[in-house]
């Protein structure tokens, strides 16, 4: 007979078992250091895409209603530890339907409101020239010109255009200050009249609608955004009927994009450059001198960019700084990835 010896399993050494336990405790705390990293990033790059899905949302609702409508970015002034210029929250917006002084403009006897535009070119005293721009509101009633409010929106439809009005003066000659001029169906030593106006009141919360929290210790941080807002004040993105983005009373209607700067305000308390005050007159080319440190962006986490340019809407990360992680140069922005995505044919 064949003896079948039996194979007895040998036990686990305490060499053995140490080793694995080395191995399971590297594994996890490798784990610990990564995993937040990972839920953070989701939770800024969902914050991006609430942001960018309201925008949109508001600007359907807009083309549906006929009705301006738009996102308001809500100054956080309650809020305790988080700066007055960090949006954790958002609203959408409506402006109340549209005063139109002369409904039927062609017909007899109809009320004489009207717009007139007044460009004149003068001689700087560089020798350039430069242009005076008035535009006056005429043949209203008390009624009609107590709705002019700052944040009001005049629209011109024989020229399709319309900007904001920061001002206007009830008393003669009757001025609107606006944000934007319609220079480039008028040009420079140019009187238009137009009977054919109407007048957008100021934006409020829509009906109904609550509010919009964004993710976890996200936010939009409007010191860095382009245009800045400032601390404490609601920043308002509104869309016209035809998908374009309107000029708001926070906004400068003279900027032809937007963009907001979506981040972790956990990470880093201050994201503005070593120089606000070159950064507060800054173009899409800021210059050698904006500075950042290199905390501000080594510890900063994932950032990114939501671009608005007429009636686009996209993301982009934020671009980091220059060699040594600190200063932009020549083209280079942060804003920059953004632009390119937005750049139009």
């Amino acid at each position: 007979m064949t003896r079948i010896e039996a194979q007895v399993r040998r036990g686990v050494t305490l060499v053995e078992l140490l080793v694995v336990l080395a191995l399971v405790t590297a594994l996890a705390a490798l784990a610990l250091m990564i995993a937040p990293s990972i839920v953070n990033q989701d939770n800024t790059l969902k914050g991006t895409a609430d942001v960018q899905a309201a925008l949109k949302i508001s600007q359907g609702m807009a083309a549906a209603a006929r009705v301006p409508r738009g996102v308001r970015f809500l100054a956080p002034s309650s809020v305790p530890n988080i700066s007055p210029s960090l949006v954790t929250e958002l609203q959408y917006i409506e402006c109340p339907p549209v005063m139109v002084p002369n409904p039927s403009p062609l017909t007899p006897n109809a009320p004489n409101a009207y717009v007139q535009f007044t460009y004149i070119a003068n001689t700087g005293t560089s020798g350039g020239a430069t242009t005076t721009r008035h535009c006056y509101i005429n043949g209203l009633n008390a009624d009609q010109m107590s709705e002019i409010l700052p944040g009001s929106t005049l629209i011109l439809p024989t020229l399709n255009w319309f900007s904001r009005i920061s001002s206007f003066n009830p008393s003669p000659p009757y001025e609107a200050v606006l944000d934007v001029y319609p220079d480039a169906a008028l040009g420079a030593g140019t009187s238009y009249q137009t009977y054919h106006f109407g007048i957008y009141g100021a934006p409020r919360p829509l009906l109904g609608e609550p509010t919009i929290p964004l993710a976890n210790s996200i936010c939009v941080d409007l010191s860095v955004s382009l245009p800045q807002g400032a601390a404490g004040t609601n920043y308002d993105i509104v869309f016209a009927p035809s998908g374009q983005r309107m000029a708001s009373a926070s906004v400068p209607g003279s900027t032809t994009q937007v963009f907001l700067w979506v981040r972790d305000y956990t990470k880093v308390a201050n994201m503005v450059p070593s120089f606000p005050s070159t950064y507060s007159s800054l173009s899409l080319a800021p210059p050698n001198s904006w500075v950042f440190t290199q905390n501000q962006f080594l510890q900063g986490g994932e950032q990114q960019i939501v671009g608005i340019r007429g009636a686009a809407i996209g993301t982009a990360p934020v671009m980091w700084p220059d060699t040594g992680g600190t200063s932009y140069s020549g083209i280079n922005n942060p804003f920059a990835l953004a632009q390119q995505k937005l750049a139009g044919p």
